[in-house]
């Protein structure tokens, strides 16, 4: 197959870190942003978002810094060395910029299932729409992988002795076939991690903040010490059965056509946590949202066989919800103009954190940070 084949890439970091009286100017590991593939990757976009945050919006009485929406008061400011500077002055707040429409409706308190609690998120969905599709020649295979996360700990309300499960529906979206698209789809269980807890240089596994470090959450329906399950794979090939014990949902079992090459045009995940956000509320009695799995989950791709042929599309831990950014629970900002990386360039990116009453609160900041585009090869 000649010609240009694009593949999704993103620079992505997660900046964590204790907060201060004082507002502070903290600079993203450069390391993360920097091109280390021989091909130009081009950036389009960026997302944000609060990682690993048990509480998607504050507890009742304001200490907003201990909850996801802590993006909100976050600036950003990025450059590309020795080329030009995107914004040379003060970091824009994140609140202040328009915002790209991900599909994210407002979640109202529900009162269906007994006491009233909010679901972390309507639908509990992650979508990638390609900005090209991928085409991939016969027999070339994507692995997909994702990880475990880091539960809080027990509480002592009535839900901490629940154990409930929680599961993704992968899926693959690609032109052709008999009916002109088709899936390949695989459900998954995550799991809960239990391993060492002190963050690799990769920035992961991805530390709790204080209000999940002081207890307040059910215990885990699957637990793992492998930041990796094989539990949450959707595997390239061969003949591993998902949590159904079926065996025809690898990658490579599921193509819709058996001549040329197959187009991919984007990505889905959909982790219904309903049953672990009410048993979430009745340990803890507050109404107030727990943050959508996809927000505290890490993911990994590659392309086997084909395109970039075992190169990672990003470094493997990227929050789901960050390099997933068509449907998301992240901030999404456009770029008026986008920025193509060579080979050995990289961005520099700083994010501002606020001050906050130390004298009242104790929190940390846990910030997710991702330049998002494609990669051009040449095949």
């Amino acid at each position: 197959m000649d010609g240009l084949i694009y593949e999704p890439r993103s620079f992505w970091s997660v900046a964590t870190g204790a907060l201060t009286s004082k507002a502070q100017l903290v600079q993203v590991d450069r390391n993360h942003f920097m091109n280390g593939e021989r091909w130009p990757v081009t950036i389009d976009r960026i997302a944000l978002g609060g990682v690993n945050y048990l509480l998607r919006e504050s507890a009742a009485g304001g200490n907003a810094p201990s909850a996801a929406t802590i993006i909100n008061r976050i600036g950003i400011r990025f450059s590309v060395p020795q080329r030009y500077h995107v914004n040379v002055g003060r970091p824009i707040m994140i609140g202040s910029i328009p915002m790209m429409s991900t599909g994210q409706h407002a979640t109202p308190i529900d009162t269906l299932y007994g006491a009233p609690f909010t679901p972390s998120s309507q639908y509990g969905q992650c979508h990638l729409t390609f900005k090209k599709p991928l085409l991939i020649p016969k027999n070339a295979q994507i692995e997909w992988d994702l990880s475990a996360h880091t539960p809080a700990a027990i509480g002592t309300g009535p839900g901490a002795n629940e154990r409930v499960p929680s599961y993704c529906e992968m899926a693959y979206v690609e032109l052709g076939g008999l009916t002109g698209s088709s899936m390949r789809a695989r459900t998954v269980q995550l799991a809960a991690y239990l391993g060492d807890l002190t963050p690799t240089i990769e920035g992961w596994p991805y530390p709790p903040d204080v209000v999940a470090a002081g207890g307040g959450a059910i215990a885990p329906a699957l637990t793992s010490k492998n930041w990796w399950p094989p539990t949450s794979r959707f595997p390239a090939g061969g003949g591993s059965p998902d949590w159904l014990n079926q065996r025809n949902t690898t990658f490579s079992a599921q193509e819709a056509t058996r001549s040329g090459s197959t187009e991919l045009v984007g990505l889905r995940t959909t982790i219904p946590q309903v049953e672990l956000d009410i048993a979430f509320n009745a340990d803890v009695g507050i109404v107030e949202p727990c943050s959508p799995l996809s927000m505290r989950t890490g993911c990994r791709m590659r392309t086997v066989n084909g395109g970039s042929s075992g190169h990672w599309w990003w470094r493997p831990g990227a929050p789901l919800a960050l390099v997933f950014d068509t449907i998301t629970p992240a901030n999404v900002i456009p770029l008026q103009e986008p920025i193509t990386l060579g080979p050995g360039e990289q961005l520099n990116v700083e994010l501002e954190v606020p001050g906050i009453d130390t004298e009242t609160f104790t929190s940390n900041y846990s910030i997710g940070v991702a330049f998002n585009g494609y990669a051009t090869i040449e095949s």
